[in-house]
C-alpha cells in the first residue's frame, strides 16, 4: 500500500486463531523495518509508530509484516486489514 500521510500506521484484528501472540509491523520494499513492532494476542486495532519523520515516506510502497510472538511456536491464523496511516 502506499503511504498516503505522516500519521502512525494502524492493524486492526478481526481474529487470532485460539488468542496466539503475533507481532507486527511496516517495512519498506527493500525489507527495512519502518515502525515500532507491536504485540497483541486478541483483537483491536494496534497503532504501529514511525521511527523517525514519516513526511519522507508519503507516496512510497510499504508492507505490513505478522509473525508469531516469542510465546509462540506454531503457525496462527489471524484476519483484519491494515493501513499505512491511522485514518
Amino acid at each position: 500500500m502506499k503511504k498516503a500521510d505522516t500519521t502512525s500506521a494502524k492493524n486492526k484484528v478481526t481474529y487470532i486463531e485460539d488468542d496466539r501472540a503475533l507481532v507486527s509491523w511496516i517495512e519498506n520494499q527493500g525489507g527495512s523495518n519502518l515502525t515500532t513492532k507491536v504485540s497483541y494476542s486478541s483483537t483491536g486495532s494496534y497503532v504501529m509508530d514511525y521511527d523517525g519523520n514519516a513526511s519522507g515516506l508519503v507516496g512510497t510502497d510499504v508492507l505490513l509484516n505478522i509473525s508469531t510472538g516469542s510465546s509462540n511456536f506454531t503457525s496462527t491464523d489471524t484476519k483484519g486489514s491494515w493501513s499505512p496511516d491511522n485514518f
